[in-house]
């Protein structure tokens, strides 16, 4: 029998070393190594962080007549640790990454949020995190079509306006900012489920609540 011990911010490096002393089975290979990696690790360590501490924000800044559609991953946090191992995954996956002044209620110890912003760095991050998104995850399916379609519109580089019409007026650009936004609250309140003690919680992780093409059309 094999442990793997966990200790702190230690996790990691103890589930890699772990792994690293395990023998090769009798065929000569070892399923679990093959099966995780240090990525695996990273990215369902960072999954976990932007679903609990994180938000998926699409929509257009507050100016008039403002063209610019703005799409972002953002975490917020208190504890420098926190922070800490969320840029330095950003790093390895090279996802460029910016640093918020702080914020939060005034009572509290001040946080800062790491924001990953731009089409193009929102779009690299989420196509490796979404596996491992469980309350996130249908916001990061329509902010990745919302990026492909804005992308399908005009071509890179060039300004975002076709045919006289801006970003602002496209219904389909504007349904699926909405759809973002209804994301934010539109899940089941925690206290319409059994809190049965030891028994998994509410409705399965992997359940969608309603088909991703109800509100989206593929």
């Amino acid at each position: 029998m094999y442990h793997i011990f966990v200790k702190g911010d230690l996790k990691e490096n103890y589930m890699l070393e772990q792994l690293n002393d395990l023998q090769g089975t009798q065929g000569g290979e070892n399923p679990l190594v093959e099966s995780i990696s240090r990525k695996d690790i990273a990215l369902s360590w960072l999954g976990g962080i932007i679903d609990g501490e994180g938000c998926i924000f699409a929509g257009f800044r507050k100016i008039e007549e403002d063209n610019n559609l703005t799409v972002r991953v953002t975490v917020y946090n208190t504890h420098p640790n926190i922070i800490r191992r969320v840029t330095e995954i950003l790093c390895e996956l090279e996802v460029p990454f910016y640093i918020s002044s702080p914020g939060g209620p005034k009572k509290s110890k001040p946080g800062v949020t790491v924001v990953v912003g731009g089409k193009g760095r929102v779009k690299k991050l989420l196509e490796m995190v979404i596996p491992f998104l469980y309350a996130k995850r249908r916001r990061a399916q329509l902010a990745l079509e919302l990026i492909a379609y804005r992308e399908s519109l005009t071509n890179p580089g060039k300004k975002a306006t076709w045919h006289g019409v801006t970003l602002q007026g496209e219904p389909r650009i504007k349904e699926l900012v909405d759809c973002i936004r209804d994301e934010v609250h539109n899940y089941p309140s925690v206290l319409q489920f059994s809190r049965q003690a030891n028994r998994p919680f509410g409705e399965s992780s992997e359940t969608t609540r309603f088909p991703l093409t109800q509100a989206v059309r593929v």
